[in-house]
Protein backbone atom coordinates (compact mmCIF):
# COMPACT_ATOMS: atom_id res chain seq x y z
CA UNK A 1 0.00 0.00 0.00
CA UNK A 2 1.22 3.30 -1.46
CA UNK A 3 1.78 6.13 1.62
CA UNK A 4 -0.72 9.05 0.66
CA UNK A 5 0.00 12.70 1.71
CA UNK A 6 -2.60 11.85 4.85
CA UNK A 7 -0.37 9.23 6.56
CA UNK A 8 2.20 11.25 7.41
CA UNK A 9 1.60 14.05 9.99
CA UNK A 10 2.28 14.91 13.32
CA UNK A 11 -0.17 14.95 16.37
CA UNK A 12 0.71 16.92 19.63
CA UNK A 13 -2.20 16.53 22.27
CA UNK A 14 -1.50 19.40 25.42
CA UNK A 15 -3.59 18.46 28.91
CA UNK A 16 -7.01 19.86 29.21
CA UNK A 17 -9.67 19.13 31.60
CA UNK A 18 -13.35 19.79 30.20
CA UNK A 19 -16.54 19.59 32.26
CA UNK A 20 -19.91 20.20 30.89
CA UNK A 21 -23.20 19.29 32.20
CA UNK A 22 -25.73 20.20 34.67
CA UNK A 23 -23.38 21.54 38.09
CA UNK A 24 -19.81 21.45 36.69
CA UNK A 25 -18.65 24.41 37.87
CA UNK A 26 -18.71 23.27 41.40
CA UNK A 27 -15.80 21.02 40.03
CA UNK A 28 -13.81 24.56 40.44
CA UNK A 29 -12.63 24.54 43.55
CA UNK A 30 -11.54 21.26 43.56
CA UNK A 31 -9.56 22.22 40.50
CA UNK A 32 -8.31 24.87 41.86
CA UNK A 33 -6.75 23.03 45.10
CA UNK A 34 -5.09 20.21 42.76
CA UNK A 35 -3.34 22.83 40.95
CA UNK A 36 -1.99 24.53 44.12
CA UNK A 37 -3.49 28.13 43.55
CA UNK A 38 -4.32 30.59 46.30
CA UNK A 39 -4.91 33.85 44.83
CA UNK A 40 -7.04 33.94 41.72
CA UNK A 41 -8.23 36.67 39.71
CA UNK A 42 -11.57 36.65 38.31
CA UNK A 43 -11.81 38.14 34.88
CA UNK A 44 -14.73 39.45 32.58
CA UNK A 45 -16.69 42.04 30.91
CA UNK A 46 -19.24 44.52 32.76
CA UNK A 47 -22.39 42.47 31.23
CA UNK A 48 -21.87 39.08 32.52
CA UNK A 49 -20.27 41.04 35.93
CA UNK A 50 -22.61 42.92 36.64
CA UNK A 51 -26.14 42.23 34.90
CA UNK A 52 -26.02 38.52 35.89
CA UNK A 53 -25.28 36.33 39.03
CA UNK A 54 -22.47 34.14 37.58
CA UNK A 55 -19.59 36.20 38.52
CA UNK A 56 -20.99 36.60 42.38
CA UNK A 57 -21.88 32.63 42.25
CA UNK A 58 -18.06 31.93 40.98
CA UNK A 59 -16.77 33.91 43.86
CA UNK A 60 -18.48 31.98 46.15
CA UNK A 61 -17.14 29.00 44.78
CA UNK A 62 -14.27 29.81 44.95
CA UNK A 63 -14.02 31.45 48.50
CA UNK A 64 -10.77 31.84 49.95
CA UNK A 65 -9.12 31.65 46.58
CA UNK A 66 -10.70 34.55 45.34
CA UNK A 67 -8.37 37.67 44.98
CA UNK A 68 -9.45 39.96 43.01
CA UNK A 69 -12.43 41.01 40.26
CA UNK A 70 -11.57 42.87 36.95
CA UNK A 71 -14.50 43.12 34.74
CA UNK A 72 -13.58 45.91 32.68
CA UNK A 73 -12.98 43.96 29.69
CA UNK A 74 -13.96 44.79 26.29
CA UNK A 75 -14.48 42.75 23.17
CA UNK A 76 -11.02 43.91 21.86
CA UNK A 77 -8.87 43.87 24.50
CA UNK A 78 -8.15 47.15 24.32
CA UNK A 79 -4.73 48.43 25.64
CA UNK A 80 -6.14 50.41 28.35
CA UNK A 81 -8.02 48.12 30.45
CA UNK A 82 -5.38 45.12 29.61
CA UNK A 83 -2.58 47.67 31.81
CA UNK A 84 -5.48 48.22 34.54
CA UNK A 85 -6.07 44.42 34.59
CA UNK A 86 -1.85 43.70 34.69
CA UNK A 87 -1.24 46.22 37.65
CA UNK A 88 -4.09 44.44 39.42
CA UNK A 89 -2.42 41.40 39.17
CA UNK A 90 0.71 42.40 39.99
CA UNK A 91 -0.29 44.29 43.11
CA UNK A 92 -2.45 41.01 44.14
CA UNK A 93 0.78 38.73 43.48
CA UNK A 94 -2.18 36.18 42.04
CA UNK A 95 -1.31 32.89 41.07
CA UNK A 96 -4.18 31.68 38.40
CA UNK A 97 -6.56 33.50 36.10
CA UNK A 98 -10.00 32.68 35.71
CA UNK A 99 -11.81 33.75 32.39
CA UNK A 100 -15.39 34.20 32.41
CA UNK A 101 -17.24 34.84 28.74
CA UNK A 102 -16.08 34.31 25.62
CA UNK A 103 -13.03 34.75 23.09
CA UNK A 104 -12.14 38.04 24.68
CA UNK A 105 -12.44 37.14 28.22
CA UNK A 106 -10.19 33.69 27.19
CA UNK A 107 -7.60 35.66 25.21
CA UNK A 108 -7.20 38.74 27.79
CA UNK A 109 -6.40 35.73 30.31
CA UNK A 110 -3.49 34.34 27.68
CA UNK A 111 -2.31 38.66 27.63
CA UNK A 112 -2.31 38.60 31.21
CA UNK A 113 0.05 35.83 31.70
CA UNK A 114 2.25 36.37 29.34
CA UNK A 115 2.60 40.01 30.27
CA UNK A 116 2.32 38.96 34.29
CA UNK A 117 4.92 36.57 33.41
CA UNK A 118 7.47 38.41 30.76
CA UNK A 119 7.32 41.75 32.41
CA UNK A 120 7.91 43.81 29.22
CA UNK A 121 5.37 46.14 27.29
CA UNK A 122 3.00 44.34 25.15
CA UNK A 123 4.21 45.75 21.40
CA UNK A 124 7.67 43.36 22.48
CA UNK A 125 5.93 40.74 23.11
CA UNK A 126 3.07 40.43 20.01
CA UNK A 127 4.63 39.33 16.19
CA UNK A 128 6.70 41.32 14.53
CA UNK A 129 6.11 42.37 10.86
CA UNK A 130 9.10 43.85 8.42
CA UNK A 131 8.72 44.95 5.42
CA UNK A 132 9.69 41.59 2.78
CA UNK A 133 10.50 39.31 5.34
CA UNK A 134 8.30 35.93 7.26
CA UNK A 135 6.12 37.58 10.35
CA UNK A 136 8.23 36.75 13.51
CA UNK A 137 6.78 35.49 16.87
CA UNK A 138 8.94 36.30 19.71
CA UNK A 139 9.73 33.16 21.66
CA UNK A 140 8.33 33.85 25.29
CA UNK A 141 9.81 31.46 27.80
CA UNK A 142 8.93 31.90 31.36
CA UNK A 143 6.54 29.92 32.99
CA UNK A 144 2.66 31.15 33.06
CA UNK A 145 -0.11 31.09 35.36
CA UNK A 146 -2.61 28.23 35.20
CA UNK A 147 -5.94 29.53 33.88
CA UNK A 148 -9.27 28.06 33.58
CA UNK A 149 -11.97 29.49 31.43
CA UNK A 150 -15.96 29.72 32.20
CA UNK A 151 -18.00 30.14 28.67
CA UNK A 152 -20.98 31.36 28.49
CA UNK A 153 -20.96 31.14 24.74
CA UNK A 154 -19.22 28.86 22.22
CA UNK A 155 -15.68 29.84 21.50
CA UNK A 156 -12.74 28.66 19.51
CA UNK A 157 -10.57 30.65 21.69
CA UNK A 158 -11.20 28.65 24.96
CA UNK A 159 -8.36 26.71 24.64
CA UNK A 160 -6.08 28.74 22.13
CA UNK A 161 -2.73 29.68 22.63
CA UNK A 162 -3.04 32.97 20.89
CA UNK A 163 -4.94 36.10 21.46
CA UNK A 164 -4.99 39.71 19.83
CA UNK A 165 -5.31 42.95 21.47
CA UNK A 166 -5.78 46.60 19.96
CA UNK A 167 -3.27 49.35 21.15
CA UNK A 168 -4.57 52.65 22.31
CA UNK A 169 -4.53 55.54 20.88
CA UNK A 170 -3.61 54.17 17.70
CA UNK A 171 -5.55 51.01 17.23
CA UNK A 172 -3.36 48.95 15.91
CA UNK A 173 -3.52 45.02 15.89
CA UNK A 174 -0.92 43.03 18.56
CA UNK A 175 -0.93 39.36 18.04
CA UNK A 176 0.26 37.29 21.12
CA UNK A 177 0.85 33.29 20.93
CA UNK A 178 2.16 31.27 23.91
CA UNK A 179 1.35 27.46 23.57
CA UNK A 180 1.98 27.83 28.11
CA UNK A 181 -0.69 30.09 28.05
CA UNK A 182 -3.40 26.88 27.16
CA UNK A 183 -6.03 26.58 29.69
CA UNK A 184 -5.86 23.66 32.04
CA UNK A 185 -9.88 23.60 32.42
CA UNK A 186 -12.54 24.97 30.50
CA UNK A 187 -15.93 24.37 31.57
CA UNK A 188 -19.48 24.06 29.88
CA UNK A 189 -22.27 24.50 32.53
CA UNK A 190 -25.60 25.39 31.52
CA UNK A 191 -25.92 27.81 33.94
CA UNK A 192 -23.14 30.01 32.47
CA UNK A 193 -23.74 29.63 29.03
CA UNK A 194 -27.70 30.50 29.91
CA UNK A 195 -26.20 34.16 30.76
CA UNK A 196 -25.81 34.43 27.46
CA UNK A 197 -28.88 36.06 25.61
CA UNK A 198 -30.19 34.31 22.41
CA UNK A 199 -28.81 36.50 20.02
CA UNK A 200 -25.29 36.68 21.57
CA UNK A 201 -26.04 32.04 21.29
CA UNK A 202 -26.57 32.52 17.83
CA UNK A 203 -23.68 35.31 16.83
CA UNK A 204 -21.29 32.85 18.20
CA UNK A 205 -22.83 30.12 16.77
CA UNK A 206 -22.88 31.29 13.33
CA UNK A 207 -19.03 32.12 14.28
CA UNK A 208 -18.48 28.07 14.86
CA UNK A 209 -20.92 27.39 12.22
CA UNK A 210 -18.76 29.17 9.44
CA UNK A 211 -15.77 27.92 10.49
CA UNK A 212 -16.81 24.17 10.71
CA UNK A 213 -17.71 24.62 7.22
CA UNK A 214 -14.95 26.54 5.57
CA UNK A 215 -12.38 23.34 7.08
CA UNK A 216 -14.35 20.59 5.18
CA UNK A 217 -12.79 22.15 2.25
CA UNK A 218 -10.41 19.74 0.72
CA UNK A 219 -11.40 17.17 3.75
CA UNK A 220 -10.08 14.31 2.00
CA UNK A 221 -5.99 15.67 2.16
CA UNK A 222 -6.43 15.65 5.98
CA UNK A 223 -5.27 13.21 7.74
CA UNK A 224 -7.44 10.89 9.97
CA UNK A 225 -7.69 12.87 13.17
CA UNK A 226 -8.32 15.92 11.25
CA UNK A 227 -11.56 14.36 9.31
CA UNK A 228 -12.84 13.20 12.51
CA UNK A 229 -12.56 16.46 14.19
CA UNK A 230 -13.88 18.31 11.05
CA UNK A 231 -16.47 15.86 10.52
CA UNK A 232 -17.60 15.97 14.33
CA UNK A 233 -17.61 19.54 14.47
CA UNK A 234 -20.06 20.23 11.52
CA UNK A 235 -22.43 17.57 12.40
CA UNK A 236 -22.37 19.10 16.36
CA UNK A 237 -22.80 23.05 14.30
CA UNK A 238 -25.26 21.97 11.51
CA UNK A 239 -27.47 20.21 14.24
CA UNK A 240 -27.59 22.59 16.89
CA UNK A 241 -27.66 26.03 14.79
CA UNK A 242 -31.30 26.35 14.59
CA UNK A 243 -31.88 25.36 18.45
CA UNK A 244 -29.44 28.43 19.47
CA UNK A 245 -32.63 30.51 18.60
CA UNK A 246 -34.67 28.76 21.47
CA UNK A 247 -34.62 31.07 24.96
CA UNK A 248 -32.63 28.44 26.44
CA UNK A 249 -31.87 24.72 25.10
CA UNK A 250 -28.57 23.90 27.22
CA UNK A 251 -27.98 20.64 24.72
CA UNK A 252 -27.42 22.91 22.03
CA UNK A 253 -24.97 25.62 23.40
CA UNK A 254 -22.79 22.81 25.33
CA UNK A 255 -22.57 21.04 21.57
CA UNK A 256 -21.50 24.44 19.61
CA UNK A 257 -19.39 24.76 22.52
CA UNK A 258 -18.11 21.21 21.54
CA UNK A 259 -18.05 22.22 17.86
CA UNK A 260 -15.61 25.12 18.45
CA UNK A 261 -13.77 22.99 20.73
CA UNK A 262 -12.69 20.66 18.11
CA UNK A 263 -11.56 23.11 16.17
CA UNK A 264 -8.66 23.95 18.28
CA UNK A 265 -8.22 20.09 18.44
CA UNK A 266 -7.64 20.05 14.14
CA UNK A 267 -4.62 21.81 14.57
CA UNK A 268 -3.26 20.16 17.71
CA UNK A 269 -3.75 16.93 15.64
CA UNK A 270 -2.00 18.17 12.66
CA UNK A 271 -4.61 20.00 10.61
CA UNK A 272 -3.77 23.37 9.01
CA UNK A 273 -7.07 25.10 8.39
CA UNK A 274 -5.26 28.31 6.97
CA UNK A 275 -3.53 26.59 3.83
CA UNK A 276 -6.78 24.69 2.73
CA UNK A 277 -8.43 27.29 0.43
CA UNK A 278 -7.46 31.19 -0.41
CA UNK A 279 -11.31 31.94 0.25
CA UNK A 280 -11.08 30.88 4.46
CA UNK A 281 -7.54 32.76 4.60
CA UNK A 282 -9.09 36.03 2.82
CA UNK A 283 -12.44 36.20 4.66
CA UNK A 284 -10.43 35.32 8.56
CA UNK A 285 -7.48 38.39 7.65
CA UNK A 286 -10.48 40.84 6.11
CA UNK A 287 -12.88 39.96 9.11
CA UNK A 288 -10.03 41.05 11.47
CA UNK A 289 -9.82 44.17 9.54
CA UNK A 290 -13.44 44.70 9.61
CA UNK A 291 -13.42 44.05 13.98
CA UNK A 292 -10.21 46.89 14.12
CA UNK A 293 -11.89 49.47 12.10
CA UNK A 294 -15.63 48.90 13.84
CA UNK A 295 -15.83 47.90 16.82
CA UNK A 296 -19.84 46.89 16.38
CA UNK A 297 -18.84 43.78 14.08
CA UNK A 298 -18.51 40.64 15.27
CA UNK A 299 -16.59 37.76 13.61
CA UNK A 300 -19.50 35.40 12.59
CA UNK A 301 -21.05 38.78 11.03
CA UNK A 302 -17.63 39.61 9.48
CA UNK A 303 -17.01 36.62 7.64
CA UNK A 304 -20.72 36.04 6.66
CA UNK A 305 -20.15 39.62 4.66
CA UNK A 306 -16.94 38.71 3.00
CA UNK A 307 -17.68 34.99 1.65
CA UNK A 308 -19.41 35.28 -1.32
CA UNK A 309 -17.39 38.10 -2.32
CA UNK A 310 -14.07 36.01 -1.52
CA UNK A 311 -15.24 32.80 -3.77
CA UNK A 312 -15.92 35.05 -6.61
CA UNK A 313 -12.48 37.13 -6.35
CA UNK A 314 -10.52 34.00 -4.93
CA UNK A 315 -12.16 31.03 -5.19
CA UNK A 316 -11.51 29.92 -9.34
CA UNK A 317 -7.54 29.05 -7.24
CA UNK A 318 -9.32 26.60 -5.18
CA UNK A 319 -12.64 24.77 -6.81
CA UNK A 320 -11.86 21.23 -6.59
CA UNK A 321 -11.34 22.19 -2.10
CA UNK A 322 -14.22 24.43 -2.47
CA UNK A 323 -16.80 21.83 -4.52
CA UNK A 324 -15.59 19.56 -1.76
CA UNK A 325 -16.94 21.69 0.82
CA UNK A 326 -20.07 22.16 -0.85
CA UNK A 327 -20.78 18.76 -0.92
CA UNK A 328 -22.00 18.98 2.79
CA UNK A 329 -24.16 21.66 2.33
CA UNK A 330 -27.90 19.93 3.02
CA UNK A 331 -30.61 20.24 0.12
CA UNK A 332 -27.45 19.88 -2.66
CA UNK A 333 -27.90 18.18 -6.05
CA UNK A 334 -24.35 16.00 -5.63
CA UNK A 335 -24.23 15.37 -9.06
CA UNK A 336 -24.05 19.45 -10.35
CA UNK A 337 -21.59 20.22 -7.91
CA UNK A 338 -18.55 19.02 -10.18
CA UNK A 339 -19.47 21.52 -12.58
CA UNK A 340 -20.03 24.33 -10.04
CA UNK A 341 -17.96 27.21 -10.62
CA UNK A 342 -17.32 30.32 -8.60
CA UNK A 343 -20.77 31.73 -9.08
CA UNK A 344 -23.03 28.51 -7.79
CA UNK A 345 -20.31 27.49 -5.14
CA UNK A 346 -21.02 31.44 -3.65
CA UNK A 347 -25.13 31.08 -3.97
CA UNK A 348 -25.20 28.39 -2.66
CA UNK A 349 -22.89 28.91 0.63
CA UNK A 350 -25.11 32.84 0.45
CA UNK A 351 -28.45 30.37 0.48
CA UNK A 352 -27.21 28.10 3.21
CA UNK A 353 -27.04 30.25 5.86
CA UNK A 354 -30.09 32.78 4.77
CA UNK A 355 -32.27 30.03 5.25
CA UNK A 356 -30.90 29.62 8.93
CA UNK A 357 -31.61 33.37 9.26
CA UNK A 358 -28.40 34.66 8.42
CA UNK A 359 -27.87 37.44 5.91
CA UNK A 360 -25.22 39.93 6.12
CA UNK A 361 -26.64 43.80 6.86
CA UNK A 362 -24.77 45.63 4.93
CA UNK A 363 -26.08 48.73 5.85
CA UNK A 364 -25.39 48.09 9.27
CA UNK A 365 -21.92 46.91 8.42
CA UNK A 366 -21.41 50.28 6.57
CA UNK A 367 -17.84 50.01 5.75
CA UNK A 368 -16.74 52.77 3.62
CA UNK A 369 -14.53 52.99 0.68
CA UNK A 370 -12.02 54.96 2.27
CA UNK A 371 -11.95 52.88 5.23
CA UNK A 372 -11.23 49.78 2.79
CA UNK A 373 -7.03 50.60 3.14
CA UNK A 374 -7.14 50.60 6.73
CA UNK A 375 -9.20 47.24 6.59
CA UNK A 376 -6.23 45.61 3.98
CA UNK A 377 -3.46 47.10 6.38
CA UNK A 378 -5.02 44.94 8.84
CA UNK A 379 -5.49 42.17 7.03
CA UNK A 380 -1.64 41.88 5.88
CA UNK A 381 -0.72 41.74 9.44
CA UNK A 382 -2.62 38.18 9.89
CA UNK A 383 -0.11 35.74 10.81
CA UNK A 384 -2.84 32.50 11.02
CA UNK A 385 -3.88 33.59 7.68
CA UNK A 386 -0.37 34.38 6.19
CA UNK A 387 2.14 32.98 7.40
CA UNK A 388 3.82 33.22 4.45
CA UNK A 389 3.73 37.26 3.99
CA UNK A 390 1.71 36.00 0.74
CA UNK A 391 -0.93 38.59 1.19
CA UNK A 392 0.99 41.31 0.55
CA UNK A 393 0.88 40.36 -3.79
CA UNK A 394 -2.84 40.45 -3.22
CA UNK A 395 -3.37 43.86 -2.41
CA UNK A 396 -5.53 44.69 -5.38
CA UNK A 397 -7.52 41.20 -5.13
CA UNK A 398 -8.14 41.92 -1.85
CA UNK A 399 -9.52 45.53 -2.49
CA UNK A 400 -11.44 43.88 -5.07
CA UNK A 401 -13.16 41.24 -2.30
CA UNK A 402 -14.25 44.74 -0.21
CA UNK A 403 -15.96 45.90 -3.15
CA UNK A 404 -17.53 42.85 -3.75
CA UNK A 405 -18.79 42.76 -0.27
CA UNK A 406 -19.74 46.58 0.13
CA UNK A 407 -21.05 48.01 -3.31
CA UNK A 408 -23.30 50.51 -1.58
CA UNK A 409 -20.58 51.97 -0.10
CA UNK A 410 -17.39 52.27 -2.78
CA UNK A 411 -18.48 55.62 -3.66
Amino acid sequence: MNETNNMKFKAQVYPLRVFSGASSLLELPKELARMGVSRVLVISGKTVSRETSLVNDIERLIGERFAARFDELDRHCREPSMHQALALAQTLKVDAILAVGAGSACMAARILAIALAEQVPFEKLSTQYRPGQVPLSPRLNKPKVPIWNVLTTATSAQNGAGATMKTHPQGERLEMYDPKTRAVGVFWDPSALASASVSVARAAGLTTLWLSLMRLGGLAKANPLVQADRLQSWRLALESIDHLGLPMNAQARIDMCAASYLHNRDVDHGGLPFELHWVVRVCYALGAGLMSVKDHIGPGEAYLALTAAAIRVFGARDLNALREMCAFLPHVRHEAIKDWGVEEIAQAVEEFFAKRGFCADLSTLAVAADQWPRVVEIALRNFNADRKGEFAQEVDALHRVLSWAFPAHGD
